[in-house]
């Protein structure tokens, strides 16, 4: 073979080596891998507990590498009996003998031959071990020694292991007999304690319960200390003879006894020291009551098991202190409520009496009383949450309360309302305290059974208490009622003892039945004796009337303005006499008072007769007054009981129940009576047609048609122009406005009927019903406006027409008030302006508003405006009817426009009517008069009239639209303004009181104003609406209002101001660019081209004080 073909096959064996080596180095890599993931030595080594040193991690190292085998063994050594050792050792040995170069090859290769004959040299070269491995088999025996060596350590750590393991065994066992014999123990255990554990605990105490008896502080704890005292107590005498001859009973018995001994003796001290802190002064046994018996009412419960006699004694010095506690208590607060100011009885109180004695139609204040007008008084019986009146704000000069006069239901409300809550607070704590007493281990259903059979002692033990209380309490109705001829009040006082029986029902507390029965036994016959007493004042009235002489002179001293009428044939006297006489608004106020509070009255109550026996006496003192007052003329006869029952009919109109539906029945059957006759008569004096006679008869006779024309129509207009032939001035509208302007033309035209159309079924049921009833004194319009000429006409002519007929009125003047330097400003512009308009106005200095009106706040000032007051509005209107129909004027009630027509030629206008209620929209100031839709039901009629006046308020504008051209068209506008009411009796000021006045607000503020009965309330506000048929209080406007009269009024009580009714103003639309609250005028003109017609647009505030000057101006406009 060349040397060359050698060469090649050397470098094929050589780069067969290299893959060898690589192979070998990736299958290392791979299995280092895989030892690095675990490692056997590693887990021997945690196995022993040995940690690696440096020559392990050598050796593991050598090992791994060792390890690695190739994949084709060269040649299988043989070595013989030596070992691997020896093997090599002997190989370095022959090494080191002979030299080196190729002897030494030759050697190795004859040494080869002569073990294998068969190898050529060849062969001996390819599978020649070079000698570079030798290292590496050094290493690899290396390891294997020490794989030896730990492998000999872990034999002998497992049998350490083992010999320890049969040990741990054999403890294993013993623990587990033991367990079993303690598992045994503790049943037995077990089961020696379930037999006697109950035995034992009921012959034992603890010490601390022991302690805690002895000289512990009385709480919560000491209480359950006593329970188990007394429970252990309670199991050892319930098995005495089970348990006799045992000795730790016989050893605890002397100690139980000490121990419940010690605990009733402090039990009763205890108690004691409770019962005596109630007469401690200023003391308030309620809070003794909660904080320190109920809480602990098983000490009572306690001591009445086991010293009843002591419990006994108790419960009656608690009887004895709080008697004297609520009679002390009671009889400083009836001292306190004595001196509050109450209305002084006498004479002038019955209904026969001298009206002019109270001077309430020309005076005015604070203290004002009316015991003839419920008013604000019905409040007492409505309050949701009645508390009563402190004793210190009776007593209290300087509290509002002082200043104010009262009916006898304000001290009698407040003494009962204060006796009935403590009665109630008592009871609920005596039966709770001293109820039965049983043993701990009762059920609570024997309590309940117990505790009902002994709900007599518990009431008999409150009688006791409260028995001086309930004398003082008759004592002190009784005071009240002797000599009161206040039979408002004493119905008052009749109903709130009802309600006291029924809410004494509803708290089931029985403890005052016989009070409040004796107090029913009291009011009843007083107030039947009062009811007699104004009876007879009506009969003795009515007995010197007898003649015109006699009526006179029973006139001039009682001021009766209608007897005054025989005297003179002037107009003034002539025009008095049909008028409502002052005694029946009187009786009118009076009826509705009964009425308003016998709206729930029962079948046996007295009320009915005694009201009947007045009603009579009455109606004989008016018939006797109409044939006094008009002599022979018998239509003037009629039309005086017609506007009497009409003003009686108004009055009582929003009475509700059994006893109003009778006597309106009764006014109605009256009113009817004289409507026919009068109509009847008419038809018969003037010649009328067969027709209306025939009619008229039915109406008589037929009480359906009664019902249906006379109750629903009480003047048909189509009725009126069958009698009244030559009936010519119209008036659309029966307001107050509408009034008065009828009123001055019945007087400027004697020889014609004015008649006044009505939609409604009464007069002013509108805006002239839904104000304020404020006498304006012009301040707030411009200098040349109407507002401000007919305001201030209208202040003068209105005081005289209420001093001269008697109409209830007060000039209380009122108090304009600016908190900061821009509304002072307001008001001193305002003080200049009436200074050129000549109205009275002043400011008030800063110490004269305090002791004036101390409840006031002003910070900046106040200006008084001094003819400023307040009127009755339905007295006036009463007034105002009487006059026009006894000049000869005529109402159609029930009587809606539907259209207007102007004749040709100057022939007047043609009027389209609906009666029996057929109109539908539209409104008047303060009646309604036309506007309503064409085709409802009721009675068409067309009349002629040659004078036409549009005052119909809310449908002025839609009445004025169906005549005048579209250019001449006018847009109405409409403010609502909600008015509250308030039911506190503070703070309650002697005057009105308005903020300073806004521009563009479109009214006045929320401002306080008074009526006659001295109620406060509050309002208007301004709300802008689209239309005159909202008037329901919106709960929305409460909140703002509050905050308003926090402002002025800043110590009122907000839960007490409530929504009481809203009100419409009629205004007219404002011009474009205009705020929508800026000022308009009213408009009062003869429409140009319509000769007759006068239009009144716009007549909102001030209308009710201009009504008298408006009458006067529209008779000028038409009459020059």
């Amino acid at each position: 073979m060349s040397q060359q073909q050698q060469q090649q096959q050397q470098q094929q064996q050589q780069q067969q080596q290299q893959q060898q080596q690589q192979q070998q180095q990736q299958q290392q890599q791979q299995q280092q891998q895989q030892q690095q993931q675990q490692d056997p030595l590693e887990v021997l080594c945690n196995i022993l507990g040995k940690q690696q040193i440096a020559g392990d991690m050598q050796t593991v190292s050598v090992v791994k590498a060792a390890v690695a085998k190739p994949e084709r063994l060269v040649e299988d050594i043989e070595f013989g009996e030596l070992s691997l050792e020896e093997f090599v050792q002997q190989g370095k040995s022959g090494g080191d003998k002979t030299s080196k170069g190729r002897g030494d090859v030759q050697t190795l290769e004859q040494c080869m031959l002569h073990f294998s004959p068969g190898v050529t040299r060849h062969d001996i070269d390819s599978d020649c071990i070079d000698e570079k491995e030798r290292d590496r088999f050094q290493d690899l025996h290396g390891a294997i020694a020490g794989c030896d060596d730990v492998l000999k350590s872990v034999e002998s750590y497992l049998s350490r292991f083992q010999t320890e393991l049969g040990v741990v065994s054999a403890e294993i066992e013993s623990l587990q007999s033991r367990s079993v014999q303690l598992n045994s123990q503790l049943e037995n255990r077990l089961n020696l304690e379930r037999l006697l554990g109950p035995a034992v605990e009921e012959v034992s105490i603890s010490p601390k319960a022991v302690r805690l008896i002895s000289g512990g502080p009385i709480n919560q704890e000491w209480v359950k200390a006593l329970n188990e005292v007394e429970t252990r107590s309670a199991s050892i005498e319930a098995n005495t003879s089970t348990l006799a001859n045992v000795k730790a009973v016989e050893d605890l018995k002397p100690l139980l006894s000490d121990l419940k001994a010690k605990a009733i003796e402090r039990v009763r001290d205890y108690l004691v020291a409770q019962i005596k802190a109630i007469r401690s002064p200023n003391m308030n046994a309620q809070v003794i009551q909660q904080k320190s018996l109920v809480k602990y009412k098983d000490l009572y419960a306690f001591l009445a098991r086991n010293h009843p006699t002591l419990a006994e004694e108790i419960v009656q010095a608690y009887i004895n202190t709080l008697k004297w506690y609520y009679l002390s208590n009671f009889t400083r607060y009836t001292q306190a409520l004595e001196k509050l100011k109450l209305h002084a009885a006498d004479r002038n109180d019955l209904l026969g009496g001298d009206p002019n004695a109270q001077k309430r139609a020309n005076a005015y204040h604070s203290t004002t009383y009316d015991p003839f007008s419920l008013g604000r008084r019905l409040d007492i019986l409505r309050s949701a949450n009645p508390t009563a009146l402190p004793s210190y704000l009776a007593e209290d000069p300087q509290q509002p309360t002082k200043q104010t006069i009262h009916g006898i239901e304000v001290p009698f409300h407040n003494f009962n309302l204060a006796l009935i809550d403590n009665i109630s607070a008592e009871y609920s704590f005596v039966t709770e305290m001293f109820a039965p007493a049983l043993p701990p281990s009762h059920s609570h259903s024997h309590s309940h059974s117990h505790s009902r059979a002994s709900a007599s002692t518990q009431t008999a033990r409150l009688h006791q208490i409260f028995n001086p209380v309930f004398t003082l309490g008759q004592t002190q109705t009784k005071t009240l009622l002797d000599r009161s001829t206040d039979c408002l009040g004493i119905l008052l006082c009749v109903r709130l003892n009802q309600h006291f029986a029924f809410e004494l029902q509803r708290r089931k507390v029985p403890v005052a039945d016989g009070y409040i029965n004796q107090i029913n036994m009291l009011l009843w016959p007083r107030f039947q004796m009062v009811m007699d007493m104004h009876t007879e004042s009506l009969k003795r009235f009515a007995a010197g009337i007898n003649t015109i002489a006699g009526a006179a002179a029973s006139g001039a001293a009682h001021n009766i303005a209608a007897l005054a009428l025989t005297s003179g044939g002037d107009r003034q006297s002539s025009s008095s006499s049909s008028a409502p006489h002052p005694l029946t608004q009187r009786f009118g106020q009076f009826l509705q008072g009964i009425l308003a509070l016998s709206s729930e009255a029962g079948d046996d109550e007295p009320v009915s007769n005694s009201l009947a026996r007045l009603r009579g006496e009455f109606d004989v003192l008016l018939g006797k007054f109409g044939r006094a007052g008009n002599g022979g003329d018998a239509r003037g006869r009629e039309r005086f009981l017609w506007s009497n029952y009409s003003l009686v009919m108004t009055i009582i109109n929003d009475t509700h129940g059994k006893l109003a539906s009778e006597q309106k029945e009764v006014s109605f059957d009256i009113i009817i009576e004289q409507v026919v006759s009068r109509l009847l008569l008419c038809a018969l004096n003037v010649g009328g047609d067969k027709y209306a006679c025939i009619e008229i008869r039915e109406v008589l006779y037929k009480d359906e048609l009664k019902i249906l024309h006379i109750l629903r129509r009480w003047s048909p207009l189509s009725l009126i122009y069958r009698i009244e032939v030559n009936a010519q001035p119209q008036i659309i509208g029966g307001g107050i406005v509408g009034l008065s302007i009828a009123r001055h033309l019945a007087a400027a035209r004697p020889n014609t009927t004015t008649v006044l159309l009505e939609r409604h079924a009464h007069l002013g049921t509108e805006t002239t019903s839904r104000n304020s009833e404020v006498i304006h004194a012009g301040l707030y319009y411009p200098r040349a406006s109407l507002k401000t000429s007919l305001c201030i006409r209208g202040n003068h002519l209105l005081y005289s027409l209420c001093a001269s007929r008697n109409i209830p009125h007060s000039n209380t003047s009122k108090w304009i008030l600016a908190q900061d330097d821009e509304q002072m400003h307001t008001l001193q512009q305002l003080h200049e302006h009436s200074r050129q308009i000549r109205v009275p106005t002043r400011f008030v200095g800063s110490a004269e508003a305090r002791r004036a009106e101390p409840d006031v706040r002003a910070r900046a000032g106040v200006l008084e405006s001094a003819s400023t007051g307040i009127v009755d509005s339905h007295a006036l209107m009463g007034c105002l009817r009487g006059e026009f129909e006894e000049m000869g004027g005529d109402v159609a009630l029930l009587t809606a426009v539907e259209g207007v027509e102007k004749l040709p030629a100057g022939g007047g206008y043609v009027i389209y009517t609906r009666s029996g209620g057929g109109g539908g929209g539209g409104g008047s100031g303060g009646g309604g008069g036309g506007g309503g839709e064409k085709g409802q039901g009721g009675e068409e009629w067309a009349v002629t009239a040659e004078t036409l006046i549009n005052a119909a308020g809310h449908s002025s504008c839609a009445i004025s639209n169906m005549l005048l051209p579209r250019h001449r068209h006018v847009t109405p506008a409409y403010a609502k303004g909600t008015y509250f009411s308030y039911a506190a009796s503070s703070p309650k000021p002697r005057r009105l009181l308005y903020p300073a006045p806004k521009a563009g607000l479109g009214g006045l503020g929320t401002h306080l104003t008074l009526d006659m009965a001295g109620q406060v309330r509050f309002g208007p506000d301004v709300e802008w609406v689209d239309g005159p048929e909202d008037l329901v209080p919106n709960t929305g406007r409460l909140e703002e209002a509050v905050r308003e009269i926090r402002e002025y009024l800043p110590g009122v009580k907000a839960e007490m101001i409530r929504l009481d009714y809203c009100g419409v103003r009629p205004k007219l639309a404002v011009g474009e660019g205009e705020e929508r609250g800026a000022f308009r005028d009213f408009v009062i003109r003869e429409e140009e081209g319509f000769e007759g017609f006068v239009n009144l647009l716009g007549i909102e505030s001030p209308g009710l004080t201009s009504a008298l000057a408006i009458g006067e101006r529209v008779e000028e406009l038409l009459y020059g």
